[in-house]
C-alpha cells in the first residue's frame, strides 16, 4: 500500500469506503486499519477460492463416474434421468445430418443457410424461447462443433 500512495494513487476500500493518500501514511491507525481490511478481504478471497476449487473437484469426480454435472449438451441430444446416458432427438439429427451432407456436397455457408431455412428446417438453439430460422453464424458454429463426433458428450 505504502508503494502505491507514494507513487500518487489514491486507494478507495469498498468495504468501508475509506480514502487513503500518500498523507494518510502519516497517521499509523489508518494505515494499520486498511492493512487489517485488505488482510481480512484477503482471507475471504482464500475462502472462496477453496469452496470454489472444492466444487470443481466434485464435478471432476462425478465425470470420472459418468455422471454429467450439467443438464446441457448438444441439442441433437437430451440428458436423460440417470444423468449418464443421453436420448437421440431424432428431428434434430436429421437435421444435423442435412447441414453435413450439404457441406459435402460443397455448398458454402451462406447456401447452407439458405437451403435449411427454404426446407423449413428450424434452427438449433434450444436456450431461446422461439426457435428461428437459421444464420450462417449457426450453421458455422455447427459444422465446426466437435460434439458432433462425441467430444464433450
Amino acid at each position: 500500500l505504502r508503494r502505491i500512495l507514494r507513487a500518487g494513487v489514491d486507494v478507495v476500500t469498498l468495504s468501508d469506503g475509506e480514502h487513503y493518500t500518500r498523507e494518510s501514511l502519516k497517521d499509523p491507525l489508518a494505515l494499520i486499519k486498511s492493512i487489517l481490511i485488505m488482510q481480512r478481504a484477503h482471507e475471504e478471497s482464500l475462502r472462496k477460492s477453496e469452496r470454489v476449487q472444492a466444487a470443481w473437484n466434485r464435478k471432476k469426480e462425478l465425470i470420472s463416474e459418468g455422471i454429467k454435472v450439467s443438464r446441457r449438451c448438444p441439442a441433437w441430444l437430451r440428458l436423460n434421468d440417470d444423468r449418464r446416458t443421453f436420448t437421440i432427438i431424432p428431428d434434430k439429427v436429421e437435421v444435423v445430418k442435412r447441414a453435413f451432407d450439404l457441406r459435402l456436397q460443397g455448398l458454402s455457408f451462406w447456401a447452407i443457410t439458405r437451403t435449411l431455412n427454404d426446407e423449413g428446417h428450424l434452427s438449433l438453439n434450444q436456450y431461446t424461447p422461439k426457435q428461428k430460422g437459421w444464420s450462417d453464424t449457426a450453421v458455422k458454429k455447427l459444422l465446426r462443433n466437435r460434439a458432433v463426433i462425441g467430444c464433450f458428450t
